[in-house]
């Protein structure tokens, strides 16, 4: 379900909202090539019109920028490049192409609306200082964001935030609705229409879209987690169900490498 997303065969990470990863139509060649460009701490890629591709890149630490880049989908050439964007603690972010053509990016404390040019044409600074990952859009285009609830690089790697915060923004960035969830989160947001998914550090729950408003669904709450499993990560909508790994706890430890990193006891589980 594309909707609220740009008609495009991938505009944004896992493909969509529901996170199926499943594209459109991109044409191949009979042959294959591979070009390659050093670009470190770059998160994602995301497509707009055919030949219109752009990377999100960020510095690390606590004092942060993030750019866009427009790239040749051949030669990974630099077609353009956004201003610095101002960004604060690290953790990756996201990028996206709305319906409406422009493109958004929430990455640190900032979310950032672009044009298809990547001139800067709304920014809004989010309520609490940490890193926001990521955002989806729900089906009437509202941009939904989540702050970071783990640890990050250096952090205790049991460290997990004892709530985090939704917030809904406009299209051009300006705050509707905030809602403070009963449990931290690291995993990032999914979303079905106008309902969010969020998988918390010992539950999944639900949170309603309507008139304006971020509500907690009472009748919706799953325990997933048992002794000596890791938190969950980013849930799939499909097939009405949500799935998902509870494989994220020692992810701040990566180097290149996540084999070692895990600090769960347990085995992994699909849920």
């Amino acid at each position: 379900m594309n909707k609220p997303y740009f008609p495009s065969a991938w505009p944004a990470e896992d493909g969509g909202a529901q996170r199926q990863q499943r594209s459109g139509s991109i044409d191949v060649g009979t042959t294959s090539q591979v070009t390659s460009r050093l670009s470190i701490a770059s998160t994602m890629v995301v497509q707009r019109n055919p030949g219109e591709w752009f990377l999100l890149c960020h510095t690390g630490g606590d004092d942060t920028v993030s750019w866009v880049e427009k790239f040749d989908p051949l030669t990974l050439e630099i077609l353009a490049r956004s201003e610095d964007l101002p960004a604060g603690p690290a953790w990756p972010g996201g990028i996206g192409v709305h319906a409406n053509g422009d493109i958004y990016v929430v990455y640190g404390r900032y979310a950032h609306r672009l044009s298809p040019t990547l001139e800067l044409v709304a920014q809004c600074e989010l309520p609490r200082n940490r890193p926001y990952n990521s955002f989806v859009l729900l089906a009437d285009g509202t941009v939904v964001t989540k702050d970071f609830g783990g640890a990050r690089p250096g952090d205790d790697p049991h460290y997990e935030a004892s709530d985090c915060e939704l917030v809904a923004l406009t299209p051009d960035l300006e705050i509707m609705s905030r809602l403070t969830l009963p449990e931290g989160s690291v995993a990032r947001l999914s979303a079905d229409d106008h309902d969010v998914y969020i998988v918390g550090s010992t539950a999944l729950h639900r949170v309603v879209w309507r008139r304006g408003e971020l509500a907690l669904d009472p009748s919706f709450e799953v325990r997933y987690r048992r002794e000596g499993e890791g938190y969950g990560w980013d849930p799939v909508i499909a097939d009405g169900a949500a799935w998902f790994l509870n494989n994220g706890a020692g992810s701040e430890q990566f180097d290149g490498s996540l084999v070692g990193k895990g600090v769960a006891t347990a085995g992994l589980s699909l849920v």
